[in-house]
C-alpha cells in the first residue's frame, strides 16, 4: 500500500499508517455505497 511508504517518508514515522487505512478504507466503502445507491435509483428511474 502506498501508505505504508509514503506516511513514514513525508512524516518521518509510521504511528499515522493505521489511520491511513482506516480512513481509505472508510472513503471506499461510502463510495461504492453511493455508487451502488445512485445506480438503483437510475435503474428504478429508467424501468
Amino acid at each position: 500500500m502506498d501508505s505504508g511508504l509514503f506516511v513514514p517518508l513525508a512524516f518521518g514515522t509510521a504511528a499515522a499508517v493505521p489511520g491511513q487505512i482506516v480512513g481509505k478504507t472508510t472513503a471506499t466503502i461510502l463510495t461504492l455505497a453511493a455508487l451502488r445507491a445512485t445506480t438503483m435509483v437510475r435503474r428504478a428511474v429508467w424501468a
